[in-house]
């Protein structure tokens, strides 16, 4: 459904859901689904809350491409830009790109919130200029975020980024799935108004699983079981990432280990901003059908089920640098880092410590006889989750309460 249908309705709604397309990393139902926004909001409308779910700028997972058919903005962004178009030529000003896109994306969110007469938004990764509305009209925007364990030293979210950033243009909240994220958002200006808050992150249920995959394990095998999440980033996209990995996809020293070792199946799972961007994922299908499909591996693409449900049939888990370690230490699934950054003297070193300190992970180079080492040091789960949020509240209690006004985190 596009706006301009939606607008007809005159429909009002509680909350508003918003995510990008990488951002609806599973499938539910055969559809593109946030893992995240989209089960919690499930949750809150069974509590009586009603969610109109909106795909963010530039998303094309929109209406029956994606759950619950989220609607598309293109309609009224177009409608906007032209009458932007047509008051500059009657101004004889052309307009600079910048603040072109401000000004649509302003008078869009705003169309937005005044249609659906909203109080809150819950996203992942909002626009500032959606925080400064929000800030501007006492309209709660909600940060649910997208990453897990960012350092106090993060470039984006520490406390030194955030000191540099007006509160206008930061959400209301900020909701954190683990213990480390969390304090890295408490810390910065003492006198923003922003609220962290911690949750524990949604996790899909038995029924919606059934029906969604039909299915209770990845695989029946009596070895061990590797997963390796991949990371975007290495292909050109970050510049202090590049040249790490020759072909922007899968480092030789891994793809060794993983031709080597065919005692192990390996389950890979492939970023959001890999499987959702047609060209990436048309490269990342060739790679895998040429070096592991066609050496008849025991490889397993897990990119479109959800981590916690991948990582319970793990033994062990790689990875160059995600967040993922996180919830895999949630899980006690142990990690083995490999990326060159995140090694002394790197620009991420200060990455992991905390995992490393409670056993949950070990940095290590890329050769495949050193990770080899390291695969049999670490593939048993331990059970353990000291690393979770588990203390912390369900996220549907969260965001209700914020709905009903009680924020007091």
């Amino acid at each position: 459904m596009g706006f301009a249908t939606f607008a007809r309705q005159h429909k009002q709604y509680d909350l508003i859901i918003l995510c990008h397309d990488v951002d609806r990393g599973i499938n539910l139902n055969g559809k593109a689904a946030s893992q995240i926004l989209d089960l919690v909001a499930d949750q809150l409308e069974k509590k009586g809350f009603s969610c109109l779910r909106v795909a963010s700028l530039g998303s094309s997972l929109t209406g029956e491409k994606a759950y619950k058919e989220p609607i598309s903005l293109r309609s009224i962004k177009r409608k906007i830009k032209l009458k932007l178009l047509i008051r500059s030529l009657i101004k004889g000003k052309k307009l600079r790109r910048k603040y072109k896109q401000r000004v649509v994306a302003k008078k869009l969110y705003e169309e937005l919130l005044f249609k659906t007469k909203a109080k809150v938004v819950l996203a992942i990764s909002p626009e500032p200029i959606l925080c400064q509305i929000g800030y501007d009209k006492k309209i709660a925007i909600i940060e649910a975020c997208h990453g897990f364990g960012l350092p106090p030293n993060c470039p984006v979210t520490g406390a030194k980024a955030r000191s540099r950033i007006s509160e206008r243009y930061e959400p209301a909240f900020y909701i954190s799935f683990d213990t480390m994220t969390h304090k890295t958002r408490s810390e910065g200006d003492p006198g923003k108004k922003t609220k962290s808050l911690i949750a524990q992150r949604p996790l899909i249920n038995e029924e919606l699983f059934r029906q969604s995959y039909g299915f209770k394990e990845i695989v029946q095998c009596y070895g061990k079981r590797g997963l390796i999440t991949m990371q975007w980033g290495y292909d050109g996209e970050a510049t202090f990432l590049r040249g790490i990995i020759p072909d922007g996809v899968m480092h030789p020293a891994l793809l060794e280990i993983i031709q080597k070792r065919k005692d192990i199946t390996w389950l890979i799972r492939f970023h959001p901003m890999q499987t959702r961007r047609k060209e990436k994922w048309r490269k990342i299908a060739t790679f895998i059908k040429d070096n592991l499909y066609s050496k008849g591996l025991a490889v397993i693409d897990v990119s479109f089920l959800p981590l916690d449900f991948v990582l319970s049939q793990a033994d062990f888990h790689i990875t160059m640098m995600s967040g993922a370690v996180y919830e895999s230490a949630s899980s006690g699934v142990r990690s083995i880092a490999l990326c060159p950054t995140i090694h002394p003297g790197g620009i991420n070193e200060e990455f992991f410590t905390d995992l490393e300190k409670e056993g949950m992970l070990q940095k290590c180079k890329l050769d495949a006889s050193l990770i080899g080492l390291k695969i049999d040091e670490l593939s048993s789960p331990t059970g353990d989750n000291r690393l979770s949020a588990s203390d912390a509240p369900e996220m549907v209690e969260v965001v209700s309460k914020i709905l009903l006004g009680r924020d007091d985190g």
